[in-house]
């Protein structure tokens, strides 16, 4: 694990289903705790693959200029989302690059986010936004498995979000924070620590510290930290999907949905098959240009 991600998955504010945090959760707790353990690559394919779609700088042109003309990209947004890349997978600041290369190659007619995500970094979000709010080409989602918390936050901003099949899960609008309790470790090393604050610094880490109180108090984390993201959150999803039936228990407090039921409450805009979306967005490519044809 390299330094910058370890001090993402240490620091940040995380959007992410609880299934999936407790995944990551023990994923850097052992990895912390054995040196010998790393992270089965299953996706070194992938990034083998598209690794010269990241370079930037134009030396060797756009790769997607390689592509037959009309063709449609499918990029991946696979697992828990981290701002930054490892060697074993790609940070969406990465992806975003790659979604911009395709965008101004003018052999893409538009692009498919494909997505199996359960979530993940706040940070995270905000390059894939950026690119996908530039777009001047269709872009849409097609989930097919989870599109869940921050994975949504980042769907939602584009055109449309499918689904591959009446099971796929949708939602799961809200954030989280976990505090780390590494004492009984440190004891068991003979490691004590003492941490102090002057008075002029003494907001600082204030809601962590008090959460590591024999009384636990986790009044400043939720109205400092959680309830701003979580509302910012929502007014995201509100804002980009309109029609999203509010009258519906819990539908932006964290629950999540089968797509059956998230086409119903307008999560969503279909259930269809990978062949069936890459010729939507051909089709919307073609209205983009018939509109511009006319002016």
């Amino acid at each position: 694990m390299n330094e910058s991600l370890l001090i993402e998955l240490c620091s940040s504010d995380w959007a992410i289903s609880e299934t999936a945090a407790a995944v990551l959760e023990r994923t850097v707790i052992r990895m912390l705790n054995d040196s010998t353990y790393k992270i089965d690559p299953v996706d070194v394919p992938i990034r083998a693959n598209m690794n010269a779609l990241v370079n930037m700088d134009g030396d060797s042109g756009n790769p997607f200029d390689s592509l037959e003309q009309d063709s449609v990209a499918i990029i991946p947004l696979i697992g828990i989302m981290t701002k930054y890349s490892s060697w074993y997978r790609y940070g969406c600041d990465e992806l975003a690059n790659i979604i911009r290369l395709a965008n101004a190659s003018d052999k893409i007619s538009g692009v498919v986010l494909y997505a199996n995500c359960p979530g993940g970094d706040i940070q995270a979000v905000f390059q894939l936004q950026d690119a996908i709010t530039n777009m001047t080409k269709p872009i849409v989602t097609l989930t097919d498995g989870y599109l869940c918390s921050a994975g949504l936050w980042v769907a939602s901003y584009t055109d449309h979000i499918f689904a591959l099949n009446a099971m796929n899960v949708i939602g799961s609008i809200g954030v989280m924070y976990t505090i780390y309790d590494y004492s009984a470790q440190d004891e068991k090393y003979g490691i004590k620590s003492t941490t102090v604050y002057p008075p002029e610094s003494k907001w600082k880490n204030l809601p962590e510290r008090n959460m590591t109180k024999t009384e636990p108090d986790d009044t400043l984390l939720i109205r400092e930290r959680l309830s701003p993201l979580a509302v910012q959150f929502q007014n995201v999803i509100k804002e980009n999907i309109p029609d999203l039936d509010l009258s519906v228990e819990g539908i932006i407090e964290g629950r999540d949905f089968y797509a059956k039921d998230a086409l119903q409450y307008h999560f969503i805009d279909g259930i269809m098959n990978l062949a069936s979306v890459v010729e939507f967005v051909k089709n919307e490519a073609r209205k983009r240009e018939s509109i511009l044809s006319t002016f």
